[in-house]
C-alpha cells in the first residue's frame, strides 16, 4: 500500500513528461524552457514478406512557453515503394501546433487541454498533396487509481484549402497506462478514425511498453493490430528525450 501511495505521488507530478504513450498524448504542456524531441519509428507489416517497409523516423520538437503554453513542431519522413521494388524517401508536410491547459495540473488528479494543429503544403506535392490541414483537438487524462494513468485524445481533422481534394476526419484515442515501476510501463492503446466526408471507420489496438532508463530518456515500442476495417500489423517504436526541467521526475 505505502509502495502505491509513494509511486502515485511521484507520477501525479510528472504526468506530463512521463508515461506518454506512442500515439495518445498527454493533455499537461511541458514546462516553460523545457525541450522534447521525438522520434517515431513506424514498419508495416506484411502477411507474406513479414516486413514491407524498413523503419522511417517522424520527428516532433516541443517547447514549453509557459502559463501552460507548448508548441510542437511536427516533421515526417516517408519511404515510398515504387514500380520495380525500389523506394525513395521523400519528405512530408510540415505543421505546427499550440497545446493549452484548461484545467488541471500534474499534481491534480485530472487535466484537460485544448491544441490547434495547423499542417502547411510544405513536403512532395506528389506524394503527400498540397493541402492546408486544421486538427483542433481536446485532450484529457485522469489518474483514476494509485498505479494507473488513462488518457484520451479526440480531434477533427479537416483540410481548409488547396487542390488534392477535400477530407475531413473525426479521430479518437484512448490509453491506459499501469505504472508499474519507475523504469517500465505496460501501455493499451485504443485508436480510430472515422471519415464524415466518404464514411467508413477504421480502428488498431496498439499494446506497448515504455522504458524508461533515466529521468530524461523515455523508449517505446509497441504493434499495432488492426481490429475494424483493416487486419495489418504495425511494429511502432519511439524514443523520447528531453533536456531542462521535468516537474516531479524520479
Amino acid at each position: 500500500m505505502k509502495w502505491s501511495c509513494g509511486l502515485f505521488l511521484i507520477w501525479s507530478h510528472a504526468a506530463a513528461q512521463f508515461a506518454e504513450p506512442i500515439l495518445t498524448r498527454s493533455a499537461i504542456p511541458i514546462p516553460a524552457g523545457t525541450v522534447s524531441l521525438k522520434l517515431d519509428f513506424v514498419s508495416p507489416v506484411d502477411a507474406k514478406t513479414k516486413i514491407n517497409s524498413q523503419t522511417v523516423p517522424e520527428s516532433f520538437l516541443e517547447i514549453g512557453l509557459g502559463r501552460g503554453f507548448e508548441t510542437v513542431l511536427q516533421w515526417p519522413l516517408l519511404r515510398v515503394s515504387e514500380p520495380g521494388g525500389s523506394s525513395v524517401l521523400a519528405a512530408g508536410q510540415f505543421s505546427i501546433a499550440l497545446r493549452y491547459l484548461l484545467a488541471g495540473s500534474p499534481a491534480s488528479s485530472y487535466a484537460i487541454a485544448i491544441a490547434g494543429r495547423v499542417e502547411m503544403p510544405s513536403g512532395d506535392s506528389h506524394i503527400v498533396g498540397n493541402e492546408i490541414q486544421l486538427m483542433p483537438t481536446i485532450l484529457a487524462e485522469w489518474h483514476t487509481a494509485a498505479d494507473l494513468l488513462l488518457r484520451s485524445n479526440l480531434a477533427w481533422n479537416t483540410t481548409i484549402a488547396g487542390t488534392t481534394g477535400r477530407f475531413a476526419f473525426l479521430e479518437y484515442s484512448n490509453a491506459a497506462v499501469w505504472l508499474a515501476s519507475r523504469h517500465w510501463m505496460p501501455v493499451i492503446e485504443l485508436v480510430g478514425s472515422t471519415n464524415t466526408v466518404r464514411g467508413g471507420t477504421q480502428m488498431i489496438v496498439q499494446p506497448e511498453i515504455i522504458v524508461a532508463p533515466s529521468r530524461h530518456l523515455e523508449l517505446k515500442t509497441g504493434l499495432s493490430l488492426g481490429v475494424v476495417s483493416t487486419s495489418r500489423y504495425t511494429i511502432r517504436s519511439q524514443l523520447a528525450w528531453v533536456w531542462g526541467k521535468r516537474t516531479g521526475a524520479p
